[in-house]
């Protein structure tokens, strides 16, 4: 049967305009599951200014996400999934690769 890769969408942190707070930046990480092998992705998004901000201290990690998802686009989005879908998939069906720390 097919296991299904699992994505995980993380803001890592953001650079904002000290006078208003404005988020125009936001770093990420995606990692993509499958079995206990994983594979991450990290990037950054410039982010266009809206009509309307939302207070800093009420950005949630969910508004981070969809922003950055937003900003990519979806063939974007479906790139960069796919690629960490390929890699996560080819060590956890691999019976030479493994992952770890020797330590």
């Amino acid at each position: 049967f097919l296991i299904k890769t699992t994505f995980t969408y993380t803001p890592l942190k953001t650079t904002y305009d000290t006078s208003d707070k404005y988020i125009w930046r936001v770093y990420f990480k995606v990692t993509a599951t499958v079995d206990s092998s994983s594979a991450e992705y990290y990037g950054s998004v410039n982010l266009d200014r809206p009509e309307t901000l939302i207070a800093y201290e009420d950005v949630t990690k969910e508004n981070l996400i969809d922003w950055i998802k937003n900003k990519l686009g979806t063939s974007e989005v479906a790139a960069i999934e796919g690629g960490l879908d390929n890699s996560v998939r080819g060590l956890a069906t691999s019976t030479t690769k493994a992952q770890g720390l020797p330590y």
